[in-house]
């Protein structure tokens, strides 16, 4: 008498799970076959294409809140070495951020593991703030330094997500936010991050209806901040009342080099201005 036996993914050999995900795209595995079973994870680990994976390019590809859910709970325990995350244009909107930031409802402890295990030229590393106030970086094997979030649908809430998230990180490098609407109110988020980070060394900011109450924020952080080279606050309306305040700052400001200001309402009588206040800076992108 034969028996019939029903073969599924536990069960099969791992020889032919990998010729299954030899025909699947990285972004199937990633988001798919991660953490289905444990068993399955050990295979996936081991698996060629995903022990080499590098780059992981999710733009245009609306990953929204829940996906963003997903896709932090995957690369939190992530073995790979990926070293590019990008999430261009995904409608991640506040709640996204959230996930991907993990901020707890008593903002007790705050930490950003879907960075943690992503090295080299990548996109986040998050810090846990205990209740004794100590802290302690979490991606010990891995260190982000990139993050790109343009056109997200990110306001005020979610860049104040990400201001708790970079404020003690240290290897953050790269953060942009272009094509948001985080206004001045976020803008002020970031600002008191920048006050105490030292490891950002480019934001840009571009498109995000700042103003000139925002620039202002971003004045009082360079006048602290040594570390940021280029900060972008191209197509934003800071008016001349916001020139007068980073002009101001860039007189104590001895590391920022390029600042784009691009149609952001200023005349061009203030670039003789900025180049006078701050005579180290070696370009700036005119008004």
């Amino acid at each position: 008498m034969s028996t019939n036996r029903t073969l599924t993914l536990h069960t099969l050999p791992v020889e032919l799970i990998y010729c299954i995900l030899d025909n699947l795209d990285d972004l199937t595995i990633i988001l798919s076959l991660r953490n289905v079973c444990l068993q399955l994870n050990a295979i996936i680990d081991i698996y060629p294409r995903y022990q080499t994976l590098t780059t992981l390019n999710l733009a245009h590809n609306r990953v929204g809140a829940i996906g963003t859910q997903h896709l932090a709970l995957v690369l939190r325990n992530n073995n790979s070495m990926l070293t590019m995350l990008d999430l261009d244009w995904n409608y991640l909107g506040d709640e996204g951020i959230r996930y991907l930031a993990s901020q707890t409802e008593n903002k007790a402890y705050t930490t950003i593991p879907i960075f943690e295990n992503i090295t080299g030229v990548l996109r986040f590393s998050g810090r846990c703030y205990n209740p004794e106030n100590t802290t302690k970086t979490l991606g010990v094997r891995n260190a982000l330094t990139t993050l790109n979030l343009r056109g997200n649908n990110i306001s005020a809430i979610g860049a104040k997500y990400l201001g708790h998230a970079i404020q003690n990180n240290t290897t953050l490098t790269t953060l942009n936010l272009d094509i948001n609407s985080i206004g001045d109110e976020g803008v002020q988020h970031l600002a008191l991050a920048l006050q105490n980070n030292t490891t950002l060394t480019t934001l840009s900011l571009q498109i995000n209806n700042i103003r000139a109450e925002g620039a202002h924020y971003l004045a009082i952080a360079l006048q602290c901040n040594q570390t940021l080279t280029t900060l972008n606050l191209q197509n934003n309306c800071i008016l001349e009342e916001g020139a007068r305040y980073l002009i101001n700052a860039l007189r104590s400001n001895n590391t920022l080099t390029m600042l784009n200001l691009q149609h952001t309402d200023i005349r061009p009588r203030h670039e003789q201005r900025f180049i006078n206040a701050d005579n180290h800076i070696l370009a700036i992108i005119h008004f």
